[in-house]
């Protein structure tokens, strides 16, 4: 609003001379007259001297102290032309002008209220003055009161109705009262007589509001045609693009606006939801590192960074950036609900929990909120609560494909597979290529007894993603219960290849060895299995198993013992330890050891 101040101020300053006639000295006049020519010339320094030799022969001349605050507010000194301002006005407070020259410059100084006061003074005098009206409509704009700003820019503008300023300043208030058709309206009057940048910019801008991105971006071109290097255009125009879904053309805009600028927050942290979007999470990071070296207070920025973090399956960071912005905004229903999907994902369910209530107490309508609580309940194997939640999730929205499949996974932990598969099946009418649905319906199936139903389903999981591991491994379950041990076993290192890192899946393999008499390969797998998790008992049971198959009871007891430390109450194990005990202290074995100590042999 200064720039539009000074501009209404030249035009005006040289009217204000014969104000003061009455006031001026003869020994002043050459005086006046030489600070009035500096000034002229842009001299400011030199005009501010001029005046000051006036003051010095006659303290009290008024023209000397208005033109003298004028210059200070003009080159950004309004304190002191706060100063000169009250002088002038103590000698005489009647002159409309010194009140509204004081009004300015303190609207310079944000300090509206004070501003308004001054305003009004000069009204009192002179009452039929725009230019203070409009002024005062900026101050109380300032101060967020934007209807009565509005009348003031209406009264102004009945005096100048094309005034471009003053319409493009209604049509910002407009903008903040959320009345952005009758905004645009007052941007387009002020486009008719002149193509001003700033009316580009906020009318680009309001379409923005009005999800109209594309003629958006159309009024940031032709405000870039007037200034090229305004590095807040060419954010403006990034974001435009980026809420078109066109990231990459997005970044280049935000990348033009950080070389102008590189400390520019909104560019830097909107290339990083950019870069976001197209799944470029470390790049999205280093921009929102960025953003809050220029921000650390600002709570999206943190939640976008941990959103990027949990995508990257960093969870422990993530809820750390998430925390940040809690600290911040307590009271927002993300950031709870992002938290409780980080620590959801961490299987520390009970403090999810938690979280996703805290953003139900906040938003209750929220099916997303709902389906991530339910999965938090399913982990703490409180399923019957969990199905509860997913209603509530699908009541808001039917089409909900995900809660549909926890919703199934929940039946199945229940036990209450046919039902399980109903919702597995609701989730793929959905989506039909939603292979978590498809696989979990084949496990269903699975537990049912219908193998050969489960394998389609793994096969139409793989068909769409053979990098998925668990559903090679589920295959070769399938197969393994047909008796179709060599095909399992294919499947079985199919997902090795794709992970080696899960011990079920080298001891299922295990056990399929152990069906086709493989038991030195068998006894490997298991091998790898208890490299990954030595505490498992069942694997060392199983182990075990394969030794007293071979008879080789020393190593089958070695096993089984060291299942029974892992855990006393295994019943499996104890029943293997006796019958290995038993076979230990047979004649026959006693013997046929005996005569291999004697006469040596296998």
């Amino acid at each position: 609003m200064k720039i539009k101040g000074v501009l209404l101020l030249f035009s005006i300053f040289f009217i204000m001379n014969t104000c003061y006639a009455g006031t001026i000295g003869s020994s002043t006049e050459d005086w006046i007259d030489s600070g009035l020519e500096y000034f002229g010339n842009g001299n400011f320094e030199k005009s501010i001297e001029s005046f000051d030799e006036t003051l010095r022969i006659n303290p009290y001349n008024m023209e000397a102290l208005v033109s003298k605050g004028y210059i200070l507010y003009a080159i950004n000194e309004s304190e002191k032309a706060i100063e000169c301002f009250d002088k002038a006005l103590e000698i005489n407070s009647d002159y409309y002008d010194t009140w509204q020259y004081k009004g300015y410059a303190l609207h310079d100084l944000e300090r509206y209220e004070e501003a308004i006061e001054c305003f009004d003074k000069s009204l009192e005098i002179y009452e039929e003055n725009p230019e203070v009206y409009y002024m005062k409509g900026a101050s109380l704009y300032g101060l967020e009161r934007y209807e009565e700003a509005i009348e003031c820019l209406d009264i102004a503008l009945e005096t100048y109705p094309n005034n471009i300023y003053m319409l493009t300043d209604k049509g910002n208030t407009l903008y903040e009262l959320e009345r952005y058709e009758e905004a645009i309206e007052c941007f387009d009057k002020a486009l008719k007589y002149v193509s001003y940048l700033n009316a580009w910019n906020d009318k680009g801008n309001t379409l923005c509001k009005l999800e109209r991105y594309s003629e958006a971006v159309q009024c940031y071109d032709k405000a870039l045609e007037i200034d090229s290097s305004s590095y807040v255009l060419w954010g403006n125009k990034g974001y435009a693009i980026y809420e078109l879904g066109k990231y990459e053309k997005a970044i280049i805009c935000f990348d033009r606006s950080l070389e102008l600028n590189f400390d520019y927050l909104e560019s830097n942290y909107y290339k990083g939801d950019s870069l976001y979007e197209l799944e470029r999470y470390e790049e999205a990071i280093e921009c929102y590192d960025k953003a809050l070296e220029i921000d650390p207070k600002n709570e999206y920025i943190w939640y976008s960074k941990g959103c990027s973090l949990s995508n990257l399956e960093r969870y422990e960071e993530a809820i750390e950036c998430l925390d940040k912005a809690l600290e911040i905004d307590s009271k927002n229903e993300k950031f709870w609900n992002k938290k409780g999907y980080s620590l959801n994902e961490l299987e520390r369910y009970e403090e999810a929990s938690e979280c996703l209530d805290k953003a139900l107490e906040i938003d209750s309508k929220n099916e997303k909120f709902w389906n991530n609580k339910g999965y938090a309940l399913a982990g703490l194997e409180r399923y019957e609560e969990a199905i509860t939640c997913y209603d509530e999730a699908l009541e808001l929205n039917n089409n909900y494909s995900k809660a549909y499949k926890n919703k199934g996974y929940s039946l199945a932990g229940l036990e209450r597979y046919e039902e399980a598969i109903e919702c597995y099946d609701k989730a793929l009418e959905i989506d039909s290529n939603y292979t978590k649905a498809q696989q979990n319906k084949g496990n269903a199936l699975f537990e049912l007894g219908k193998y050969e139903e489960a394998l389609e389903c793994y096969d139409l999981v793989i068909a769409v993603d053979k990098s998925n591991e668990k559903a090679w491994a589920d295959k070769g379950n399938a197969l393994f219960e047909l008796e179709r041990y060599e095909e399992a076993i294919e499947c079985f290192d199919k997902a090795i290849e794709l992970d080696s890192n899960d011990k079920e899946i080298w001891n299922n393999k295990g056990d399929t060895l152990y069906k086709l008499e493989r038991y030195e390969e068998s006894i490997e797998c298991y091998d790898e299995a208890l490299e990954l998790d030595s505490e498992d008992e069942e694997l060392w049971n199983n182990k075990g198993n394969i030794f007293f198959k071979l008879e080789n009871y020393e190593e089958a007891l070695k096993c089984y013992d060291r299942a029974l430390e892992i855990n006393t109450n295994f019943e499996l194990a104890k029943l293997g330890k006796q019958d290995t005990e038993d076979q230990l202290n047979s004649f026959s074995y006693i013997l046929a050891n005996f005569f291999k100590k004697i006469f040596g042999g296998n």
